[in-house]
């Protein structure tokens, strides 16, 4: 390192020493044979912190479009929902009118029916005349189930839970399924 086996490469690296004395200021020089490698480590670790952080940040964005996303989603279904539930009472409502509307038109032919059996009429006639009559009052009773689920649907129909009304109303149901046995044969 010393003397003339000393290659001069220009590398050359100063210090000042300094004990305290200033009539002892030395100055002392060093040569380097050849140049300092790259500091790996520090670029290694570097460049390994910059790509983490670039993938952490992805994440947190990727994770955020996606929470946005599901906020969109929700928000959408919560108004779908709503327009679902109002076009169900609408449906109900739009039910319970025509039910009616149809029931009343029935309750007049069963009627006139009922005006026509009680006039003389031959076996034929009278056959065919309860036939109409059982049927007409077979729709009655289907269009009163459905206006009676549009009710419920739309909140219209109050709960009556007295036991003569629903015993009334099993005897109908008897009824009404004894004639439906019949009309079906």
């Amino acid at each position: 390192m010393y003397g003339c086996d000393v290659i001069d490469t220009d590398l050359i690296h100063l210090s000042n020493l300094d004990f305290g004395d200033p009539s002892r200021r030395h100055e002392m020089r060093c040569r380097f044979k050849q140049k300092a490698s790259l500091p790996w480590t520090a670029i290694n670790a570097s460049t390994t912190v910059f790509i983490i952080t670039v993938l952490v940040g992805h994440i947190f964005h990727a994770a955020i479009k996606r929470i946005v996303k599901v906020e969109a989603d929700c928000h959408k279904m919560l108004e779908l929902t709503v327009r679902a539930k109002a076009a169900n009472v609408a449906k109900s409502k739009f039910l319970a009118t025509v039910s009616h509307e149809i029931r009343t038109s029935m309750n007049g032919v069963l009627g006139m029916l009922q005006m026509l059996m009680d006039t003389e009429l031959d076996t034929s006639q009278e056959d065919y005349a309860k036939t109409a009559h059982a049927s007409g009052r077979e729709l009655i009773s289907l269009m009163n189930d459905v206006l009676d689920q549009a009710k419920i649907k739309c909140i219209f129909l109050p709960l009556v839970l007295a036991s003569s009304l629903t015993t009334n109303y099993l005897r109908q149901q008897r009824t009404l399924m004894r004639i439906r046995i019949l009309v079906s044969r």
